[in-house]
């Protein structure tokens, strides 16, 4: 359905948007995204998705193009931050990192479809394609033949006890430091413990 651009930028919770139709450079690019008719004096547009797919695949692979001919780094983390140059990256590389900022500005929708459009798969899945299948863990051997009685195929074959002997710590001793030997010699008869302070205190009986 075709519509004027009063019709079209109108929201009640973003009254400000309607800001947009004075930019002139807004309203020049509306043809990449829209099917217009009409004359100077009245003109209606309409959403269509496949120029819009057709614009944002072009924004992405120039956009890859540029990121490869000036060597920026696309390494991970790099990501809405300064760039780095001299760095080689493939072209496959600069496609999903300019898909990755591009889907940042569109809805879900649209970053889904340019998606399949375009290929793009995400690198964790490449990565999954590429390495190779890992080896099953080997199992650990159990000698089930000449177990001793009671002992189940399961159970530790070595018994380290005999091998490693416990040490008591003889650091823990430590030499009492100075203040401690004068605390020590001080008389504490008389005093009371600091505990006694902050303990309720004892009720007395009544005399009868």
């Amino acid at each position: 359905m075709f519509m004027t651009l009063d019709q079209i930028i109108s929201d009640v919770k973003f009254p400000h948007s309607r800001n947009l139709l004075s930019l002139t450079a807004v309203l020049q690019q509306l043809h990449n995204v829209c099917e217009i008719k009409g004359d100077d004096d009245e003109l209606v547009y309409r959403y269509c998705k496949d120029k819009t797919m057709k614009w944002l695949k072009t924004k992405i692979t120039r956009l890859a193009t540029y990121l490869q001919s000036e060597n920026i780094n696309i390494s991970k983390g790099l990501k809405a931050t300064s760039f780095i140059t001299n760095s080689t990256s493939s072209q496959e590389d600069c496609v999903r990192y300019s898909y990755e900022l591009m889907s940042d500005y569109i809805s879900e929708e649209l970053a889904k479809a340019i998606k399949e459009l375009m290929g793009i798969e995400d690198e964790d899945d490449m990565k999954r394609d590429v390495s190779p299948e890992q080896p099953p863990n080997k199992k650990q051997k159990l000698n089930i033949s000449g177990k001793s009685k009671g002992q189940t195929s399961a159970d530790p074959q070595d018994d380290y006890s005999k091998i490693y002997k416990f040490k008591p710590d003889t650091k823990s001793n430590k030499v009492p430091s100075r203040s401690q030997k004068l605390l020590d010699k001080v008389d504490k008869s008389g005093m009371k413990n600091i505990a006694s302070f902050f303990s309720p205190p004892a009720k007395k009986l009544k005399k009868k």
